[in-house]
């Protein structure tokens, strides 16, 4: 593929690094412009043609992988048809060195788990289940293992009936000895509220009449807090408590929402297992990847595929539309529906789409009137808010994870700030029933980067209080960093679900910003109803 434009910034960052370029040398300095603002984005790697990794080759400024390298090693590295920094292939390289190591162990002995396992699904029925059968037989025995899949495939309950056995088949196994975790406070919560909804009498787990107990009593949490963050550097220890002198003191990790995980923290993960771990990765792989140096989860399942264990079928029947579409978009696709059968597929009942002229100054009114409308029961529910009254407080809940708007760009017609504009209309920013997102992790209060809250101020003269699902109100005062959420970007809706979602593209059909990860993301954060507005070139241009 051609090298993408790199901008001015970049460009100025490269020559900086290569030295001004020689006559016929502007290539190098080009390319890791592009790699640059590539890992800016969350890419640790760019494609080239065959042409450009020739020159590149003989201009000095790259070596290929199979190259140690040493003190005076190139910026970047040729790995067959892709570029990338030497440091991002320093990563990768330890992390297939250290998962290798793992997966070469001897595996678990798991005899007794056949007859568990089949108690747990129940007699096969149909074969829909097949997928999770083996892979809770393979999680069982693996000291390492990778659990994939779509939306609705799942995972999490496949990860909670390998626990649940787990703990079954060996009665020593303890919650403190197993550890739930996830890139981000959301991620966490969503991974720790699955497991307990699967453990409860009416789960699927309770049902099967295993042990759910222990199941009950675990807790998930960030990475960065499973590996106990400080602000020391590196020459002084840091910036983790836990590494390869002080591994964490347990015998299963699971970790979800992987294709989120930058390669520099996954790395920093397995360098604080312990002997003996076991550990369990889940995530999609097709969704955007963290905005760190990202690529960990697609990297694993490249480099390790005896460790991958695939789920494909989707047991949400009111979301097979929706994943229809997602997989016109899915990364790496061989086919793509042409415009016409796409444009037949969004006239479906739980799929919609407004075409809007490219580089639009704002939104037309039909779009804003769906969008209040789309908000309505959000505004009804929050107006019937009594911080005395749980239940009006869960129903407000209830309508925020209905309906959400997800962006491609913070700024400009569609953005995050127009239609947080729209959401907020002629009141304040954060007046009564505001949806807001904290922005920043805040230990002390018990709040994570992502976390939803709701404002409740009924009049004027009250303390504007912020409502939490996890935790007692807090003064609007005394959040952490946090902005308006009647609209986020789809970056940061990574790791959240709602019914509803309206998507909204960048108005300019080139747009950089418009990749097929990061429209699979969108797509896939709905359960039930999806709407598409922006430029019908955008979509074509992705088809």
């Amino acid at each position: 593929m051609p090298i993408p434009t790199a901008s001015a910034a970049y460009l100025c960052l490269a020559r900086a690094a290569l030295g001004p370029p020689h006559s016929g040398e502007a290539l190098p300095v080009a390319i890791l412009a592009s790699l640059l603002e590539a890992q800016a984005q969350g890419a640790g790697t760019i494609q080239l043609e065959e042409s450009a990794l020739q020159q590149l080759r003989h201009s000095g400024h790259a070596r290929p992988s199979s190259d140690a390298g040493d003190g005076a090693t190139p910026l970047m590295v040729v790995d067959g048809n892709s570029i990338m920094l030497a440091r991002t292939h320093a990563l990768r390289s330890s992390i297939r060195a250290a998962v290798s190591t793992l997966c070469a162990r001897e595996e678990l002995p798991c005899e007794p788990a056949e007859s568990a396992i089949e108690n747990a699904f129940g007699p096969k029925s149909d074969g829909r289940d097949a997928g999770q059968r083996d892979a809770v037989r393979g999680l069982l025995k693996s000291n390492m293992a990778i659990l994939t899949g779509g939306p609705g495939t799942g995972k999490t309950t496949t990860a909670a009936t390998f626990l649940a056995l787990r703990f079954a088949l060996d009665a020593s196994l303890l919650p403190s000895d197993v550890i739930l975790a996830a890139p981000t406070g959301k991620a966490a919560k969503r991974l720790e509220q699955a497991i307990h909804d699967a453990a409860q009498p009416g789960g699927r787990l309770g049902k099967a009449g295993l042990p759910c107990e222990k199941l009950l009593q675990l807790r998930a949490k960030t990475l960065h807090k499973t590996l106990a963050w400080t602000p020391k550097t590196p020459e002084q220890g840091g910036p983790f408590k836990h590494g390869k002198n002080a591994p964490l003191s347990t015998r299963i990790v699971l970790v979800d929402e992987a294709s989120m995980i930058d390669l520099s923290l996954f790395l920093h993960l397995l360098d604080a297992l312990p002997a003996g771990a076991q550990l369990v990765i889940l995530g999609d792989k097709d969704q955007l990847e963290s905005v760190e140096i990202g690529g960990t989860l697609p990297e694993l399942i490249r480099s390790h595929p005896s460790a991958v264990f695939s789920l494909t079928h989707c047991f949400r029947s009111e979301s097979l539309d929706i994943l229809e579409l997602a997989r016109a978009f899915k990364p790496g696709a061989t086919h793509r529906p042409a415009w016409t059968e796409l444009h037949s597929l969004l006239q479906r009942p739980s799929l919609a789409f407004t075409d809007l002229p490219p580089f639009a100054h704002g939104l037309p009114a039909e779009v804003t009137a769906q969008l209040q409308a789309d908000w309505r029961p959000l505004r009804n529910a929050t107006a019937a808010i009594d911080l005395n009254n749980p239940e009006s407080q869960q129903k407000a809940f209830n309508a925020l994870n209905a309906f959400q708007v997800l962006c491609a760009q913070n700024e400009g017609p569609g953005g995050v700030q127009e239609i947080n504009r729209l959401g907020a209309g002629s009141g304040a920013l954060f007046a009564h029933g505001t949806p807001v997102m904290v922005t920043r992790n805040e230990r002390q209060l018990d709040l994570a980067n992502g976390d939803l809250g709701i404002v409740v101020q009924h009049h004027p003269s009250d303390i504007a209080r912020v409502i939490f699902p996890h935790r007692d109100p807090l003064p609007l005062a005394q959040l952490p960093s946090h902005e308006p959420a009647w609209a986020f970007t789809i970056h940061k809706s990574q790791g959240s679900e709602f019914q509803r979602c309206t998507i909204f593209l960048p108005p300019d059909t080139h747009s950089a910003l418009l990749t097929h990860n990061l429209l699979y993301t969108a797509i896939t954060r709905a359960k039930t109803h999806v709407r598409l507005c922006g430029p019908k070139a955008a979509l074509e241009a992705l088809l």
